[in-house]
C-alpha cells in the first residue's frame, strides 16, 4: 500500500533459490530426486521414535553446518536450532544463485521466504 491507503501494482522478481531438504541439499540434487521419483521417507534415525504412534518421516540427514562456514559462525551454529541452519544455507544458496549483494543501497527492498511444516 502507499501512503495514502491505496494497493499498489508491484512486482515481484525471484533472483535466487536454495533449499536444504531430506531430497537434497540444493536446488539442483531437489529437482534431480523430484524427476526420479525418490523418496526420503523411512524409519526415524534422528531420535528414538519408540514412544511415538509413527515412526516413519523424511529427515533432513547429510547436513553439516561446518560445510557453511563462510555464512555461519561454527560456534553460533551450534547454539541453533537446525530450522536455523537450513535458513541460513539456503538463503546462502539463493543470494548466490542470484549474484547479489546486500548494501545500504538495497537492503530495504530484499525480501526472503521461508517455507516451513514446522520450525525450531
Amino acid at each position: 500500500m502507499d501512503e495514502n491507503g491505496n494497493h499498489e501494482d508491484r512486482r515481484v522478481v525471484v533472483t535466487g533459490m536454495g533449499v536444504i531438504t531430506p531430497l537434497g541439499q540444493s536446488v539442483d540434487a531437489l529437482w534431480q530426486s523430484l524427476l526420479t521419483g525418490k523418496s526420503a521417507a523411512k524409519r526415524i534415525d534422528k531420535f528414538d521414535a519408540a514412544g511415538f504412534n509413527v515412526r516413519i518421516a523424511s529427515e533432513v540427514l547429510d547436513f553439516n553446518p561446518d560445510d557453511w562456514s563462510e555464512v555461519m559462525d561454527k560456534k553460533e551454529a551450534r547454539r541453533m536450532d537446525p530450522l536455523d541452519q537450513f535458513s541460513i544455507a539456503s538463503a546462502s544458496q539463493a543470494l548466490k544463485q542470484a549474484n547479489l549483494t546486500i548494501d545500504d543501497s538495497n537492503r530495504d527492498e530484499i525480501g526472503v521466504l521461508i517455507g516451513t511444516g514446522i520450525g525450531g
